[in-house]
């Protein structure tokens, strides 16, 4: 995944958590100790990374492994690499844990709860604010909806001088048009562009270049909003096969969310009164801001928001990359989405997202190419996390035992 390309008959060697060399398997001698995984027939990609995830914060009505299960859920599904949005301070004890390998999980970046109007009252507090969640240890900064744009001002300032990166949703009284000159790091869910553009193309156009210009991110989260404006029946979302992994009581809250807020009147009013459009136009406009971005240049990454309204943490990026597809994006572009891109992101080019000598040894064996299709990428032969290769049987046998817990 360094450039678009595939390289046929590879043989990778990990050694220490870290990939140690790859070539063309006739040439590359393996070391006398090395346990070889036969690969023939099969597709090596990055592990994968969720930009757009939440980490359970703790509940006496679900089980009290459901935080480490959600963690295992996606190093299992081959995503190993996270940024959990708006996380509670318990998800640093958890980064801590998996970084001791007490238990299983991605690479976890860390964003502090969220500065909103609820919470950035001020300017004076919202400085405050900032320089706390950056000195209690949190990677980044959430921008929630409500601030206004005096306190958003003092939050952008004030992120800058730590300096900590801040990115989140586009809060109505900011704009679309301050946010990129602030420079937010990244944008959540599109709707600032659906209100900065108001379906005008060339306004489109031209926001997507500021963007690209302004270094601005932005992770679509395309399926969850298909789901949110009614586009699949609560029979469909409610047959997923993966919500054996999530507690029934979970499962029940999404089923009533949904049913309340597509099937009932009221919610398409708020829709069409708050958006300006019906839902299936705004399906529509989202899906042309996300060319847009593409087609000017725009940093995009794959985000699902799980576990969030049948959106299971793992399974939910296939999903996704779906969505991505059908939205017009090319395969490599959503593979890119997922592995390269967040690692930029991050900082961490070269060492995340791609196969490379001493680029971590985070790594996905998949069933077929994930280029001509993402169903590929939920057919798992088995997966490296941290150096670690856990098989198919292994998988399964772990994934078993996390739907034992939730039942």
């Amino acid at each position: 995944m360094d450039r678009d390309r595939l390289l046929r008959d590879q043989t990778v060697i990990v050694r220490a958590g870290r990939v140690h060399a790859l070539g063309p398997r006739p040439t590359m001698p393996l070391p006398r100790d090395a346990r070889v995984i036969d690969g023939r027939g099969l597709f090596l990609i990055p592990g994968l990374a969720e930009m757009h995830a939440h980490i359970p914060e703790p509940d006496a009505r679900l089980p009290p492994t459901y935080a480490e299960d959600v963690l295992a859920l996606y190093a299992l599904n081959g995503v190993t690499t996270v940024r959990a949005m708006a996380g509670p301070p318990a998800q640093r004890a958890l980064r801590e844990r998996v970084e001791r390998g007490e238990i299983l999980g991605p690479r976890l970046w860390t964003v502090s709860p969220p500065l909103g109007g609820s919470t950035a009252t001020d300017p004076v507090t919202a400085a405050r604010m900032v320089r706390e969640h950056r000195a209690a240890g949190f990677d980044a900064l959430k921008i929630q909806e409500g601030l206004t744009p005096e306190v958003y001002a003092a939050i952008a300032a004030a992120a800058h001088a730590e300096p900590i990166p801040f990115g989140g949703h586009v809060p109505d009284a900011v704009g679309l048009d301050r946010v990129l000159a602030a420079g937010q790091r990244s944008v959540e869910h599109l709707e600032g562009y659906l209100a900065a553009a108001s379906g005008d193309s060339t306004r489109l156009a031209e926001l997507a270049r500021r963007t690209r210009e302004a270094g601005t991110w932005n992770a679509p989260t395309l399926d969850l909003w298909r789901t949110l404006l009614g586009e699949r029946s609560l029979e469909e979302l409610r047959a997923r096969p993966e919500l054996r992994y999530v507690p029934a009581i979970v499962v029940d809250g999404w089923t009533d969310e949904v049913r309340r807020r597509t099937t009932a009147p009221w919610w398409r009013r708020l829709v069409r009164r708050i958006l300006g459009r019906a839902p299936g136009r705004q399906i529509a406009e989202r899906d042309a801001a996300l060319r847009a971005l593409h087609a000017a240049g725009a940093g995009l990454l794959l985000g699902t928001d799980s576990p969030q309204l049948f959106n299971v943490p793992g399974f939910s990026v296939v999903r996704e990359a779906r969505a991505l597809r059908l939205a017009g994006l090319d395969g490599w572009t959503v593979l890119a989405m997922a592995t390269r891109g967040p690692a930029e992101y991050l900082g961490r080019a070269g060492t995340l997202g791609v196969i490379a000598p001493g680029a971590h040894a985070d790594l996905l064996l998949l069933e077929g190419n994930p280029v001509e299709d993402p169903v590929w990428l939920g057919r798992i032969a088995g997966v490296v996390v941290r150096g670690v290769w856990y098989d198919g049987a292994e998988r399964r046998r772990r994934l078993e035992a996390i739907a034992g817990r939730m039942r």
